[in-house]
């Protein structure tokens, strides 16, 4: 899963990991469980494609 940091983690969880990945601003593929631990704890932001941003965009606009 891809993921952009907002802050940089300080959770002892996730010791075993360098820390130079998850630089502020930058984008990275983890897995979905780390993504999202990372996600719930306020560290980063889940990023979209550019086909799955549009499918949202779609559904969204669907009138029932």
């Amino acid at each position: 899963m891809r993921i952009r940091i907002k802050k940089p983690p300080k959770s002892p969880e996730i010791a075993e990991f360098d820390k130079r990945a998850f630089a502020v601003g930058k984008t990275v593929e983890v897995s979905a469980r780390l993504a999202t631990f990372l996600i719930v704890e306020g560290y980063a932001e889940p990023v979209m494609e550019r086909s799955e941003a549009a499918d949202a965009d779609n559904t969204r606009r669907k009138k029932p």
